[in-house]
């Protein structure tokens, strides 16, 4: 009997073991055949590792493909080994416990195809669609009581795993390939009775050089569950993800992630997030622009806590540094980046679907920046050529919606130049209020960057300004902006394309600003009736200077915009708008004003060219009032070329004095009006003028004394010219209208009110005759003198002195240019005379210029060879024969002069045709200084016929010889 027993375990072993061999592959090929059939796809199971006494099953080598794919395509799926290890025992207590689930290599192909769908869907068997449809009161049937069994997981891990992903949908994705390390979950179940204590979840995820390591701790609750998730990443590159942002136009991203975080959840208690988030190296970039439309080097945010439950972001800091943004002030888009996001941002709220009509909508958020720090940033701006400015920024205690304000400090740095802001900043409503203050700041380049002015008009201008602003919610009156402080414009320089045409400069303009009131400008409605407010108390410009030129189509005015590249399309017609109410006008005060400095006039619609300066010319101004135009004080001072002198003093108010006084003022330069006007012209005199007006409200009363000293006039054509309106000569009617003094004087008075001005001419013709008569009886001898006149210029010399020129050369020096300048106001204040220009050679000039032959035969006192041979007497001869072809004064002692006459007797004299070359480019260098340069009419300008075969005695330079103009 006991040997049968033996027999019978015997065959019972032998059976076990037989299955044992049997089994796996048995389970192998219907693992296959089911799975391939489950799964529409071909599985391949390398090996069945069965542990059957303790509960353990593994699978090795286990790999999914499509149907249709060959063996040596990648597996959609696929495993290195799969082993599950369960607890036989836990059995007893209607527990699955698995005391390991381990996968070891897991690898998963996943593509998005070009019709969207995934590829691994395939796998998923498709719902039956002949199976009957829901009851509709499903939903009411009780509740199936529980089974009562629990389960529940020792450990869980994945080792070594992968996944590939493509994306085909989306054109030019690239390729992800994610490597996971490790998952590790520990004790792991739905019910809180299984282990008693939190699940612990790890996991290690590897993408490029970047890793991703997180530890969940999750505890069951019978009134739900608990969740502490901490999430640590470093460098974890986001280049991949710029195609899967709705709408934007990137070409490319680049940046590496770093995270820090914890978040907590606790059914019915909290639901928050802590902890820092950082995103470094970043670029972006868009297409048409030649650098990254928006970089930086590192940006670090702090979170205090994100509630979920109470609905509040509160960041405890943000760190933003090295920031670099591209700007296109001129548009059309001037930020390339952000309009790339405003695409993305409509994108994504169309893909949004809206909410149901009768859903409630969400809870409002609230949010909070306890510190915002912006550093070495730097806005580029896309300009030619291109400016860059310096920005940081430091904020604190920002929130919203609502918001009390903030301590801001805003720096641009411009150049050389600082831009500061300095105050309290309130984002809703919007308002600030603080300072603004400026250190150098070079405005021209920031105007010809963003295109304000035209390029070259605003050409210098250094702005310091210390200036309080209140604006918005936190003006006195709130959506006014207000400012006060000072304000300085140094080396200010203002000029046309032309700048001999126009230009306006100053070396200070300082202003103290009062106050200034823009009612309503940041209001939600226009403040309609209450005009803007500007008082100065002060403007001081120091070395003002003016040049003001009129031309045949007006003044001479820069152009100050600059017209758009392209026409702007034409506007649809809109429906007429309501007539608004007229703003009023803006009340401008000045308390006082001071300014000293230049003017320089021309005037290039007569010919020869009108000009004068006034320098130096001095305002002073108390009280202006605009628009009314008053001023309780006016003081101007102002000096002319030939130190003749306008004076304007009083007030200009709705009732004062004002006085204009013109003393000795020269009348010649006003030749070309009068030539222009009539057949005379002023060969000499002085203007003196008088004029006191009495301003009482809208009426105006003046009286005008005018006094023409020495003053005489001459015939353009050189003939005896007949005055038609007298039947007089010209002169002798002159000589009438002197007094004994020989001096001209007229009344001229004038009304002016409501209806226009009124000037009593017939006061001013009877004066001057009753003059003439008078002047006539009291002074027999001036009749003879008015008869017989001598022109009033015989005992003044009008002859011009020669045009000084350094011996042997043809340019002017200082001295030449200021005889040239002379000779042209000479002449344009003598329209019918001429001038002949002749530049005969000096003996000074033949020596010049045999020197000049000397020099080149010596050579240059250069290099070793050329100090070596010029030592000695030599080297000062050369030395001073350089100086002397400079235009500069270089003497010689007795004996080296005497040396330098020993080496002129070797070298030939110069020849005739250089001498006549020197004379011709003296003569053309004249000729077209006074016709280009001073607008001398080139009938006053004759040259000599030929030059004199000997050389003519006197100083070198260019003769001039007086005579009349040519018709």
């Amino acid at each position: 009997m006991r040997l049968i027993r033996r027999w019978w375990w015997a065959i019972l072993l032998v059976l076990v073991v037989i299955v044992r061999i049997a089994l796996p592959g048995v389970l192998r090929a219907q693992i296959e055949a089911r799975a391939s059939e489950a799964l529409h796809a071909t599985v391949q199971v390398g090996d069945v590792d069965l542990a059957l006494l303790t509960g353990g099953a593994a699978l090795d080598d286990v790999a999914v493909r499509a149907t249709d794919a060959p063996p040596d395509e990648e597996p959609l799926v696929a495993w290195k080994r799969l082993a599950v290890d369960l607890r036989l025992v836990s059995l007893l207590r209607k527990t699955i416990r698995f005391s390991t689930i381990e996968l070891v290599e897991p690898h998963v192909a996943l593509d998005r195809l070009q019709s969207g769908e995934v590829n691994l869907m395939a796998l998923v068997p498709a719902g039956d669609p002949n199976a009957p449809a829901a009851e509709p009161n499903a939903a009411e049937k009780p509740a199936e009581p529980a089974s009562g069994w629990r389960l529940g997981v020792d450990y869980l891990g994945l080792h070594r795993g992968g996944v590939r992903f493509r994306d085909l949908f989306v054109p030019d994705s690239e390729p992800l390939a994610l490597s996971i390390e490790s998952i590790e979950v520990r004790d792991i179940a739905l019910e809180p009775e299984v282990y008693g204590e939190p699940a612990d979840i790890r996991f290690v995820v590897k993408l490029d050089q970047g890793a991703l390591r997180t530890r969940a701790r999750f505890t069951p609750r019978k009134d739900g569950m608990a969740v502490d998730v901490t999430v640590d990443g470093t460098k974890l590159p986001i280049h991949r993800s710029r195609v899967y942002v709705p709408g934007v136009a990137w070409s490319d991203l680049t940046g590496l992630v770093s995270l820090g975080l914890r978040y907590r959840l606790e059914t019915g208690g909290r639901n928050e997030l802590t902890g820092t988030i950082g995103l470094d190296d970043l670029t972006v970039w868009v297409g048409g622009l030649d650098q990254p439309a928006l970089a930086w080097k590192s940006l670090a945010v702090e979170l205090e806590k994100v509630d979920l439950v109470k609905h509040h972001a509160g960041v405890k800091r943000v760190s933003l540094g090295g920031a670099v943004v591209p700007v296109r002030p001129r548009g059309p888009v001037v930020l390339p980046v952000a309009a790339a996001a405003e695409a993305a941002r409509a994108a994504a709220a169309t893909s949004v679907p809206p909410p149901p009509p009768d859903a409630e909508p969400p809870a409002p958020w609230s949010w909070s920046v306890a510190d915002l720090t912006i550093a070495d940033a730097t806005a580029r701006l896309l300009a030619d050529p291109a400016l860059e400015l310096a920005v940081t920024l430091d904020a604190k205690g920002l929130s919203g919606p609502t918001h009390e304000g903030s301590p801001v400090k805003l720096g641009v740095g411009v150049l050389d130049g600082r831009l500061g802001v300095d105050g309290t900043l309130r984002i809703e409503p919007l308002g600030f209020t603080g300072a603004v203050t400026s250190s150098g700041l070079d405005v021209p380049k920031l105007v010809d960057a963003v295109g304000a002015l035209a390029p070259g008009v605003l050409q210098v201008a250094k702005l310091d300004a210390d200036l309080a602003v209140a604006l918005g919610s936190s003006a006195p009156t709130p959506g006014d902006v207000t400012v006060s402080g000072t304000a300085a414009v140094a080396d200010l320089w203002v000029a046309a394309e032309d700048p001999n045409a126009f230009a306006v400069g100053a070396k200070r303009v300082a202003v103290a600003v009062g106050g200034v009131t823009v009612p309503g400008a940041l209001a939600k409605e226009p403040a309609h009736d209450r005009a803007m407010a500007v008082a100065l108390d002060r403007i001081d410009a120091d070395a003002l200077y003016a040049r003001v030129t009129r031309a045949e189509a007006g003044f001479v005015l820069p152009t100050f915009t600059t017209p758009p590249a392209e026409p702007p399309a034409p506007a649809p017609p809109a429906p007429p708008a309501p007539p608004a109410s007229p703003a009023p006008a803006a009340q401008v005060t000045i308390e006082k004003v001071q300014a000293k400095g230049r003017v320089d006039l021309m005037d290039r619609t007569v010919k020869p060219f009108y000009w004068d300066a006034f320098d130096p010319i001095t305002i002073e101004l108390e009280q202006v009032r605009l628009p009314e135009l008053q001023a309780q004080k006016i003081a101007l001072q102002a000096v002319s070329t030939n130190k003749g002198s306008i004076e304007v003093k009083g007030a200009l108010a709705s009732k004062g004095d004002l006085e204009i006084v013109v003393k000795d003022l020269a009348m010649t330069p006003f030749n070309p009006y009068v030539t222009g006007m009539s057949p005379y012209s002023i060969s000499r005199g002085s203007l003196f003028v008088t004029t006191k007006a009495k301003i009482d409200g809208k009426k105006y009363d003046t009286t005008t004394w005018i006094t023409l000293s020495d003053f005489d006039l001459a015939s353009r054509g050189g003939k005896h010219v007949v005055l038609e309106q007298l039947g007089i000569p010209v002169t002798v009617a002159i000589a009438l209208l002197r007094d004994w003094k020989g001096n001209i004087d007229l009344t001229v008075p004038v009304q002016m009110d409501e209806k226009g001005t009124a000037v009593d001419f017939g006061t001013v013709v009877a004066g001057a005759l009753m003059r003439a008569l008078v002047g006539t009886l009291m002074s027999p001898l001036k009749i003879v003198g008015a008869v017989l006149p001598s022109g009033g210029s015989g005992a003044q010399s009008l002859a011009p002195r020669p045009v000084r020129f350094r011996p042997g050369l043809s340019t002017l020096d200082a001295a030449g240019e200021e005889q040239t300048k002379q000779l042209a106001a000479f002449l344009a204040g003598r329209p019918g005379l001429g001038v002949t220009l002749a530049a005969p050679a000096t003996p000074a000039d033949i020596r010049a210029l045999h020197e000049s032959a000397l020099l080149a035969q010596l050579g240059p006192r250069k290099g070793v060879i050329g100090t070596i041979r010029n030592v000695g007497a030599r080297g000062r001869i050369v030395d001073a024969l350089e100086a002397r072809a400079r235009g500069e004064d270089a003497p010689l002692d007795g004996d080296d002069a005497k040396a330098l006459d020993e080496y002129l007797a070797d070298v030939p004299p110069p020849s005739a045709d250089a001498v006549t070359q020197l004379g011709e480019a003296r003569l053309e260098l004249v000729d077209k200084t006074l016709r280009e340069q001073y607008g001398i009419p080139a009938n006053q300008i004759s040259r000599a016929a030929s030059p004199p075969a000997e050389p003519a005695e006197g100083d070198p330079g260019v003769r001039v010889e007086l005579g009349s103009a040519r018709p």
